[in-house]
Order: C-alpha cells, then sequence, then structure tokens
C-alpha cells in the first residue's frame, strides 16, 4: 500500500508541476496596428477586442504588447524591431500592406509568426512564409466585389487614391480583371483640389466604386458625389465600413458596404453589449485570430513554428463557424452586402 500511495503522490506532484509550468508560459502576442495619425478611432476596436479577450479568458496568463506603426513603412518596421528585441515571437499586424512590405521577409528569418488581420495584398502568399492572416486575400475580395457590381452595371465611376499604394493599386488591377463592364476611371492625386476632377470627369454613371484608403476621404468623396447625383449607388472598400463613416455620410441612401461577417454573430452581440457599439471589420478579424492562437497555444505551446504548423494543419471551430487555413496561411471567406435604400 505504501508503495502505491508513495507513487500516486509522486505521479500528483509531476502532473501538478506540468500544469505550473505551462501556467507560467506566458502567451505574449504583440500587436502592430496605427494608433496614432488622423483615423486612430478605427483602431479603438482592436484595444477593445483584446480587452473583451482577456476578460473571458482571465484565468490564462496572456499579455499583449502595443507598438505603433504610425501608417508608414519606417515606423512599422521600428514597431517590429521593438517587439523582436523583447522576445515576441507572436505579432498580429492590423497595419496596411504597404507599410507591411519591409517586415514580410523579416519574419521568417527571424522565425516570428505574423498574423495578418488587415494585410489583403496578393503579395504576401508564399506557402514557406511565417505569415498567416484572418482576412481574405486581396483577389479574393474584390473579385467578390467585382462579381456583385456585374450583376448591377456594365457602367461604373472608379476613383482611385493614392494612400497604401499596394493595396489600392492591387484593388484596382484585381477589380479590373473581373469586372466585365466598362470603367470610368478618376485617379486622385496628393493635392487636396484633385476632386474636383471628379466633377470634371465624372459621366453620369449610376454607379461608384470608390477606391480610398482613408475613411474621412472617402466620407468627403461620398458627400461630393451625392450632391452631383443624389441617386448614385456607390460601393466603398471592405475596410472602411465603420460607423464613423456612417455617420459622417449625408445622404446614406443608394450605399453599399461590403462586409466581412453576418450580423448573427456572437462576437457582435458581445461586443456590443460590453462597449454599446457594433465592432468594426479589424475587431472581427483580430478577434478570430486571437481565438486561433490561443487554441494552437493550448495544444502545442508558445513556439512559434509549432504555432504555425498547427493552425496549418487544423479546422478552428470558433463558434458560429469554423474555419481553415491552406498551405499558404489563407483562408476563404464569403463578403455580405450591406445595401442602404
Amino acid at each position: 500500500m505504501r508503495k502505491i500511495y508513495m507513487f500516486s503522490l509522486i505521479l500528483i506532484i509531476i502532473l501538478f508541476s506540468i500544469f505550473l509550468f505551462f501556467k507560467s508560459q506566458t502567451l505574449k502576442i504583440g500587436i502592430i496596428a496605427n494608433f496614432s495619425g488622423d483615423e486612430t478611432f478605427t483602431m479603438q476596436d482592436i484595444i477593445n477586442t483584446t480587452s473583451l479577450f482577456l476578460k473571458k479568458n482571465s484565468f490564462t496568463n496572456i499579455k499583449f504588447y502595443y507598438e505603433d506603426a504610425k501608417g508608414n513603412p519606417k515606423n512599422s518596421l521600428k514597431a517590429y524591431n521593438k517587439l523582436k528585441n523583447k522576445g515576441i515571437r507572436i505579432i498580429i499586424f492590423a497595419t496596411d500592406s504597404t507599410s507591411f512590405k519591409q517586415i514580410y521577409p523579416l519574419l521568417k528569418k527571424d522565425k516570428i509568426l505574423g498574423i495578418g488581420v488587415s494585410i489583403t495584398s496578393d503579395l504576401y502568399t508564399a506557402s514557406d512564409d511565417y505569415f498567416i492572416r484572418t482576412n481574405i486575400t486581396n483577389e479574393n475580395e474584390q473579385k467578390q466585389i467585382a462579381d456583385f457590381l456585374n450583376s448591377k452595371t456594365s457602367n461604373i465611376l472608379v476613383i482611385k487614391g493614392f494612400e497604401n499604394p499596394i493595396y489600392v493599386n492591387n484593388s484596382f488591377e484585381n477589380f479590373r480583371r473581373f469586372y466585365h463592364g466598362n470603367i470610368n476611371l478618376i485617379p486622385l492625386s496628393d493635392d487636396l483640389n484633385s476632386i474636383e476632377k471628379i466633377k470634371l470627369y465624372y459621366n453620369n454613371e449610376k454607379y461608384a466604386y470608390i477606391m480610398v484608403n482613408s475613411l474621412n476621404k472617402t466620407a468627403l468623396i461620398i458627400n461630393f458625389l451625392k450632391k452631383i447625383n443624389k441617386d448614385i449607388n456607390i460601393m466603398v472598400f471592405p475596410w472602411i465600413y465603420d460607423e464613423h463613416l456612417i455617420n459622417l455620410i449625408d445622404s446614406k441612401s443608394n450605399m453599399i458596404f461590403p462586409a466581412y461577417f453576418s450580423d448573427d454573430s456572437n462576437f457582435k452581440k458581445e461586443f456590443f453589449s460590453e462597449y454599446s457599439k457594433n465592432p468594426n471589420i479589424y475587431a472581427y478579424t483580430i478577434n478570430d485570430a486571437l481565438k486561433v492562437i490561443y487554441i494552437a497555444y493550448k495544444k502545442v505551446g508558445y513556439n512559434s513554428k509549432k504555432i504555425k504548423n498547427y493552425i496549418l494543419n487544423n479546422e478552428f471551430n470558433l463558434g458560429f463557424k469554423t474555419i481553415k487555413f491552406n498551405k499558404n496561411g489563407e483562408i476563404n471567406k464569403k463578403l455580405s452586402f450591406k445595401v442602404i435604400k
């Protein structure tokens, strides 16, 4: 009996030691986003989502490290190096595709797992990199938008901005490839008066697609177009669909908002209950990223390569949906289109 007792005691001690070991392994997650600048209000939902995640998983040792990319490549790289030097090996990127370009090749070299929640460019799809994303690729995104507009019109006005050129130019090329009708393209420049070009070159199209990577400027252009033609139908980027944008639009009729998720999302209900507002696209995509990382972490521990391999080889049940990554770390999601009559 004494031997059995001693064996049981040793086994309990071993199991308890293993439990304490994993309990002591802090899940460290870096987050790089544009926390300063003209439109930082869109980034607040990222902080809200991580706070909600911590609240729901208070028993787990998780720590977030935030760094400001300030909307440009130079500061994005500085933010990345800061996190790397702190020993962070999992980084969520809520930056733009242009700011990410310098960082992308470093992930594999540094063995840091990058999780994109807002970077769509088709440049970042290699199968042997250290990058996965919970948003869809630019090709997938623009094909779905083009397919929707193909069913509505054979003539469209496209207003193309100049900020975040990797994303905007990639979007236009993909849209042009999949859209079957005629495109009246008006490219804007870094000139406050360039918006006047819209009045000059607008050709009475009934539909417009605003490819501008700025919420405030998108609202300005929408209001300008509505003064020219109050009945025009206007599509915007999925990343611009935000309650702040809706509040800035004078006339909301005939607006078309592409969205990543359905309105019956449990996360939306939880988020609204906590913050009395609906989550934006960044909140949705980072929420998915956190759930995926956390599930993988519980299975394989805090090792970027093991987490990467687990993510690429398993399905993830996130509540109201299941997602699966392909060998390139990409997922397939359907956009929904909210049309305001």
